[in-house]
């Protein structure tokens, strides 16, 4: 009898043994997919972004030539419509519309390019790619702003300067420390400007040599 019941619990030993393997496997699984699942959602809400500014802007030059008369919109609500167009296409111009998409390249980078290349990914957005994952889960979006604007100048060879490279300094070590709330909030002092791309929202700008 002992023998057998020996061999009984060995068995199941064995079959839970095999039910944590597929289910280490299942998390994993479920680990890959939930990071792809936030890739492309990241990807659609660029794509919208994308989308809504190009309707925005014909909005914006539509109002211009015609005294701001959006055909849906009613007689009161027609004066502010400008105003809030021109608004609207400011908040695109911070977000990943231009210049560097931080959160897709962390992604992207994950995924598919090696780990030597950690330096020039941080030399991009100043960030390794799981801090900036990090960064979007928690939604701390005025932080990925400035990392895709100082992306975006990067990326063209371009070097910050002056404010906005003490800015985007202070920012990334705030991050470094775990100070995020903060580094939030020092985002937006990034001097955007309407209707600015990336490349074109400071003035001076200087290209690295090497």
């Amino acid at each position: 009898r002992n023998a057998d019941l020996d061999a009984r619990i060995a068995h199941l030993d064995a079959r839970n043994a095999d039910l944590e393997t597929r289910n280490a496997d299942l998390d994993a699984r479920a680990t890959r997919l939930e990071s792809q699942n936030k890739g492309l959602l990241a990807f659609q809400n660029h794509f919208f972004s994308v989308r809504e500014r190009a309707f925005a802007t014909f909005l914006r030059d539509y109002c211009r030539e015609h005294g701001a008369k959006g055909h849906s919109q009613t007689r009161s609500a027609r004066p502010k419509l400008g105003s809030e167009i021109r608004s609207r296409i400011s908040q695109l111009n911070r977000s990943i519309i231009h210049g560097g998409l931080a959160e897709i390249d962390a992604l992207m980078f994950q995924e598919r390019r090696r780990a030597e290349e950690l330096p020039d990914f941080e030399h991009v957005y100043g960030l390794r790619p799981s801090i900036i994952i990090e960064i979007a889960s928690k939604g701390y979006k005025d932080i990925l702003n400035l990392l895709n604007a100082a992306g975006g100048f990067h990326l063209q060879g371009v070097r910050l300067k002056n404010q906005e490279r003490d800015i985007f300094d202070h920012v990334t070590q705030l991050v470094a420390e775990g100070k995020f709330k903060e580094a939030d909030e020092a985002s937006r002092e990034f001097p955007f400007e309407e209707g600015s791309i990336a490349g074109e929202i400071i003035t001076e700008v200087e290209v690295d040599d090497d």
